[in-house]
């Protein structure tokens, strides 16, 4: 299976008929071609072992969801992906433990911090412990010789939890990750897929880039849940996926840069984001 374009036909048979958001041709091409006259973003700086590396990018994108709770800017004990990445950062470069004793680490942690969702944080982490170090070990010496899509498929057939979301969020931004650290998987970024979240629509509705209905826009603005897999969830992180496209090939800018920018520009708005309770995210 081609796991891109089965999500893009999944996102174009959700905005075939849209109810709730639509795109904003005319916005979508003004603001490519304002990509077209800047810089693209530098790559993240690394300068660990890049088997560690990419371990810690496996374990974090596992869990790199619904840090929220009760509405965007409640944030329990300061729950967000930065304190995530500073959790299992101090956990890994510590002195050599093994990879069991790490994941356990890492969850006891989460359950001090009281991190939102952690019954399914702590089942996705487990998953990862019998295959996670087979599978970094297969991706860091394979990275050049072996396409992104069968990446993809090794990545959500040895951890099941990853194919949960069926715009694959989190498996998408684990390769991104390693694209931003390392540029691996360069020539494929132009036709991956941007990781779907709540920040890209808030900034892309922002910009004009796409738009909502009243009544959708007033459940956002008033904090009120949205239901996952509702046709106002999936119409927004179809359209998310959709637009980002675009923009790349208006742009020729990558899918992995249009979300670097994208998601840095998430603070300058001021406005909610969706409200979905959800592994996905």
């Amino acid at each position: 299976m081609n796991y891109v374009e089965n999500v893009y036909e999944l996102a174009e048979s959700i905005l075939k008929d849209p109810q709730h958001v639509s795109l904003n041709e005319l916005k979508i091409r003004e603001y490519s071609k304002f990509l077209q006259s800047i810089d693209y973003p530098e790559p993240f700086v690394c300068f660990r072992d890049v088997e560690t590396e990419t371990l810690i990018e496996l374990v974090t994108t596992s869990i790199d969801y619904c840090f929220w709770y009760g509405k965007s800017t409640i944030r329990p004990n300061g729950s967000s992906c930065s304190l995530l990445y500073e959790i299992v950062y101090d956990v890994f470069f510590q002195p050599y433990q093994s990879l069991k004793l790490c994941l356990e680490k890492v969850i006891d942690t989460l359950i001090v911090m009281r991190f939102p969702l952690l019954e399914h944080r702590i089942r996705h982490l487990r998953e990862l412990e019998p295959k996670a170090e087979e599978f970094v070990s297969y991706v860091v010496s394979h990275h050049d010789k072996v396409s992104l899509n069968d990446m993809l498929s090794k990545l959500i057939c040895s951890f099941p939890g990853f194919a949960e979301d069926l715009f694959l969020k989190r498996a998408c931004l684990f390769f991104i990750q390693l694209y931003r650290k390392h540029r691996w998987f360069e020539n494929e970024m132009n036709n991956f897929l941007i990781p779907a979240d709540y920040q890209l629509p808030k900034v892309m509705l922002s910009y004009g880039l796409i738009s909502y209905s009243s009544s959708l826009k007033d459940m956002i603005f008033s904090h009120q849940l949205i239901p996952k897999s509702s046709l106002q969830e999936v119409e927004i992180r179809a359209a998310t996926v959709l637009t980002a496209k675009k923009i790349s090939e208006y742009s020729g800018w990558n899918i992995a840069d249009i979300d670097t920018i994208l998601f840095a520009q998430r603070k300058l708005v001021s406005t909610p984001f969706h409200l979905t309770i959800t592994t996905d995210y």
